[in-house]
């Protein structure tokens, strides 16, 4: 009787974890159309309004791969980089 209950404990989780995956995967978009890609420096963009100047922040992600995989995000709470 207890391995039955553990089965239908089991069944009843999976059933809500593929739910959550079905809501989740009918929120996503799939591309459905290509784009040519030209030369570069061809595209038709505001270069002036992209805004490419340094913007100082209180803090920045980290990430370091090591040895063929990135290890974890660390929040580094300091305004520069090294």
């Amino acid at each position: 009787m207890h391995y039955n209950n553990n089965i239908a404990i089991q069944h009843t989780t999976n059933q809500r974890l593929n739910s959550k995956i079905r809501n989740i995967n009918s929120q996503l978009s799939v591309a459905t159309s290509t784009t040519e890609v030209g030369e570069p420096g061809t595209a038709d963009l505001p270069w002036s309004e992209l805004g490419f100047e340094f913007r100082p922040t209180k803090s920045h992600l980290r990430m370091v791969y090591r040895d063929g995989k990135w290890g974890e995000a660390e929040l580094v709470e300091v305004s520069f980089y090294s």
